[in-house]
Order: C-alpha cells, then structure tokens, then sequence
C-alpha cells in the first residue's frame, strides 16, 4: 500500500504520459497485470511493455525526487509499487 501522497503521483504520472504508455503503466500499476498479459492485450511484443514501463517508472521518479516532502524516490521503493513481472 502507498499513501495518498505517492498514489496521487503515481496518477499523475499515469494522466502526463503518451497514450500507450499510460496504457501500460495502468494496467501493471493499477491491475498488476504482468508484462506477458499486457502485451497480449495490448497486442504489442512484451519488449514494447518493458520499455514503456521503464519510462514510465523514470518519470515517476523525477516526480518523487522533486516533491515537496519527499527526499528522494529511493524514500519509496518504486519497484514495490510498480512491478515488472
């Protein structure tokens, strides 16, 4: 679980992103869908998704990392809430 603060970066990064990166980030991030199934469904190969998901996690640490409040992104494991299975 995150807090309000990280999950409401998490949709912002979402929101601010290309449409096929948002689709991928929103179906690993929100339904933790794993590469494999989000690249079936998005009819793109898995390196696609892998790709996009990377991007997607530096955005939002560049967010974390200049956030009021927050330190660093390392403060919160971005992997812990964006997994890349």
């Amino acid at each position: 679980m995150c807090t309000q603060e990280v999950c409401d970066l998490v949709g912002d990064v979402i929101m601010g992103t290309p449409s096929l990166q948002r689709r991928v980030a929103g179906l690993a991030w929100l339904l933790a869908y794993s590469t494999k199934s989000i690249a079936s469904t998005l009819c793109v190969a898995q390196g696609t998704v892998k790709s996009e998901l990377f991007r997607a996690r530096g955005r939002l640490r560049n967010l974390l990392a200049n956030a009021g409040g927050l330190n660093t992104a390392r403060t919160y494991r971005v992997g812990a809430i964006m997994p890349d299975s």
